[in-house]
């Protein structure tokens, strides 16, 4: 470090005869000496071009999941809560939280909205008559609270920490692996929708829309194998090249394609991508976003419950399932998340874990009471922090580049227009007759290809598998298992944890049942009052 240190210091020193672009080379120099001062970037084997590269390629994959996570929410929720206000909600959490994690961390993590978050909050809303949006916001914001207060106090946090069982905290990275892989070939389109067991005609919506749409399952399809081939290469880019590559391979086909491909990409897809769905020809502006944001609803309309109580509802129920569901996947889905970006590219070092764990945790707990004050549901450190860590990102540098990316698609949805694969839009005629398509469903095969592979590499955690033992491997199945079935890492965490302590009791051997820790059997009572009230 004092050798690279002294060559940038003997670069600096004045030179008339020095060139334009050395000058350039030593500019760049000092500001990475300066910046490596508070990441210590170079310490870790990185490099401020490769941190800034992660974070770049981090922030276009995690804004196709926010885009399409807010469309999810936008369609499901029945009080027509405003779509610009939702998305720039949203972006202003991800952009403060991802922030957040980047000085306060120096780790390269990133949190984005939760589609695993989102369902559940999607679900308990639909589930229960007379319960409002902001009633949910009520319930998270109180959750949020208790997980702030867990993260905080270091005798709690401690005791939180250490409730989950090895067995289950291995499980977790590889549990969320099979859960991004599987979501990624569910919107790409491999398993469910535009299947290619069914690319018919009739399927796809006529002869008109089928081309475009078998381009879009095979632009996903170019992704992914760019992706497997680049990491093969052993590219220190793999995602960042994957995706931009595949998106110009995309444009080019639909360009040589003519039709209806052509016309679909080109133009009623691209041009009114910006249109907000809420307004008729009404262009986002962060201005109308601010005008819809859902700020301080919570407090005002949150906690009245009174049709719900009305309609035969129990609010001290639905406030302890709440808690315990939000509580458990908002702490646990996270972690795993991180887990899984440990996997992809070491970035915490043996035997720091917790303390790093201390530190990420109550960052998304912070996180996590500011997103229902500004209208949104919760969110998590995202699964796309793998694509980071895929990407060289090794520092909280990442994180820094990928928050300015957040606050640049505040004012333009740029960014949406050019890596969306398929856009599904409505006409409607204004008073001369034009057509103003208004924008209600967005798709990013590319991005969910990306995500695919790195799903895949989670995978790599069945290494940390005891089959020797066989309540350790019980555990580390059940976790895994419930998790994707359920599609809910809490629920995962909920049986691998029952399953560890009720196998321990059933052994009848003395030292197999003292080995179940307190904080363990607190978890164990904790897991079955929330799978009994969920199921």
């Amino acid at each position: 470090m004092s050798k690279l240190n002294t060559e940038i210091n003997d670069k600096v020193i004045p030179n008339n005869n020095v060139g334009a672009e050395e000058e350039d080379e030593i500019r760049v120099s000092k500001i990475g000496t300066t910046l490596n001062k508070f990441f210590h970037f170079y310490d870790r084997g990185s490099s401020m071009k490769q941190e800034i590269g992660a974070g770049v390629s981090v922030f276009l994959i995690s804004i196709c999941a926010l885009f399409m996570n807010i469309q999810i929410m936008s369609g499901a929720i029945s009080d027509k809560i405003p779509y610009s206000g939702l998305y720039l909600g949203a972006t202003i959490v991800s952009f403060i939280g991802t922030l957040l994690l980047g000085f306060v961390c120096n780790l390269p993590l990133v949190q984005v909205a939760s589609l695993s978050l989102s369902s559940v909050f999607i679900s308990t809303l639909g589930a229960n008559t007379g319960l409002t949006y902001t009633n949910l916001l009520a319930i998270t914001f109180v959750s949020a609270v208790v997980y702030l207060l867990l993260s905080s106090i270091p005798g709690v946090r401690k005791f939180v920490f250490h409730m989950l069982p090895k067995s289950v905290r291995n499980a977790l990275p590889v549990s969320i692996g099979l859960y991004v892989a599987y979501t990624a070939l569910d919107k790409m389109g491999i398993i469910d929708g535009f299947s290619l067991a069914s690319l018919s005609d009739d399927t796809l919506g006529g002869a008109a829309i089928a081309p475009y749409v078998r381009l879009c399952v095979f632009a996903g399809i170019i992704g992914f194998a760019i992706m497997l081939f680049l990491k093969k290469r052993g590219s220190k880019t793999s995602a960042l090249s994957a995706f931009l590559i595949a998106t110009c391979a995309f444009y080019l086909i639909a360009a040589l394609c003519h039709g209806i491909p052509f016309s679909y990409v080109f133009t009623q897809n691209r041009i009114w991508i910006g249109v907000n769905p809420d307004r008729l020809g009404e262009m986002y502006t962060i201005g109308l976003g601010l005008k819809e944001l859902q700020l301080y609803r919570v407090f005002t309309e949150g906690f009245d419950f009174s049709a719900f109580t009305a309609a035969g509802g129990n609010t001290y129920l639905i406030f302890l399932q709440g808690i315990l569901t939000f509580l458990f996947l908002g702490m646990y889905e996270s972690e795993a998340s991180v887990k899984g970006a440990n996997l992809n590219g070491k970035i915490i070092e043996d035997g720091s874990y917790e303390k790093a764990a201390s530190k990420f945790l109550l960052v998304n707990a912070f996180t996590n009471v500011l997103a229902p004050i500004v209208g949104v549901a919760p969110i998590s450190i995202g699964k796309q922090s793998s694509v980071a860590t895929n990407d060289g990102g090794r520092t909280g540098l990442t994180s820094i580049v990928c928050a300015i990316g957040y606050l640049l698609v505040m004012l333009t949805w740029l960014p949406f227009a050019v890596f969306a694969t398929y856009t599904a839009s409505v006409p409607e005629y204004g008073h001369a007759g034009f057509v103003f398509p208004n924008v209600i469903l967005a798709s990013f095969q590319i991005a969910d290809a990306v995500m695919l592979v790195v799903g895949l590499m989670m995978l790599k955690g069945f290494q940390d598998f005891d089959g020797s033992d066989f309540t350790e491997a019980i555990s580390f199945i059940l976790t895994i298992l419930g998790g994707f079935f359920t599609k809910n890492i809490a629920y995962g965490v909920a049986f691998g944890v029952m399953a560890y302590t009720f196998l321990k009791l059933i052994s009848f051997k003395k030292d197999e049942i003292k080995s179940i820790t307190i904080p363990t059997t607190v978890l164990t009572i904790l897991s079955i009052i929330l799978i009994i009230m969920v199921f």
